[in-house]
This record gives C-alpha cells, structure tokens and sequence, in this order.
C-alpha cells in the first residue's frame, strides 16, 4: 500500500497578519478563463474604487494563457498598487502565503476541487464560488 499526499501535513490556524493591515486576498493556480481570474480583478476594484477599502491586496500566484490579458485589466482600472502577481512559489512559499490571506479565492467553474483548494481548506482562509466580498467586509464578516 502507497500513500498519495493530497493536502497539507500540517495543519495550523495560527492566522499571522501584520499589525494595520489591510484585507489580503489570494488566487493560486492556472491562468484560464475558466478559472474566472478576471472575476476576481472586477471583485478586487469593487473594494476599492467602490467601497474605498484603498488597504485591500490580492496576489496571483502562477502563470497562463490569460496572464497578458489579466494584467491588461489590472492596469485598466488603476489596481496594479493592489495586485502582486508571482509566476511559481515553492511549496512552503505558497503555504506561507495562504497563512497570510484573509481570504483564497478559487472561482473556477469546472474544477470541483482542486489541490490548492484543498491546501486551503486545511486551515487557511476559502472562498468558492461566486463572490459578494464587498457587502461581506461591509457587515464585518470575518472573512477566514
């Protein structure tokens, strides 16, 4: 008998967060349209062009086919001082990140469950499906 790792051997809910700082949202996988990425961009200028929450941050962790097009709409509409885009992270550096966000965004709409999913949900901030982040941090949601 084998066994197949398919998640996270640790599992610690410690959240650390720097003193003063703003919602921290992250997206780790693929750049495909399925993947709705461009969704999280249009949530992410909701935050702050709407609702004023100018501390809001987002990391995009990987690369792909809408990597050009994803950072064009970042630049149109005035987010690139919110958005940090990084191509690959090791293991541990992606963990690193999931421990730091307030809130792993996954919003594909063929995958239903998918590894980095499954990273998060051993003790990091989820979110699946279609998102209303907005009114949420509004009515003071935790939102991890």
């Amino acid at each position: 008998m084998s066994v197949v790792p398919h998640g996270v051997p640790v599992i610690d809910t410690h959240k650390m967060r720097a003193p003063g700082a703003g919602l921290s949202l992250l997206y780790a996988g693929h750049l495909l349209k399925r993947n709705n990425v461009r969704s999280i961009v249009e949530s992410l200028n909701v935050l702050v062009h709407r609702e004023g929450l100018h501390g809001v941050s987002l990391t995009i962790v990987r690369v792909g086919p809408e990597r050009a097009s994803i950072s064009r709409s970042i630049r149109e509409r005035g987010l690139e001082a919110h958005v940090t885009m990084k191509p690959f992270l090791t293991s541990e550096d992606l963990a690193r990140e999931m421990k730091h966000a307030d809130l792993f965004l996954l919003l594909s709409k063929s995958e239903a469950m998918a590894l980095s999913c499954r990273g998060a949900r051993a003790g990091y901030a989820v979110y699946h499906g279609e998102c209303d982040c907005a009114a949420r941090v509004r009515r003071g949601a935790r939102l991890f």
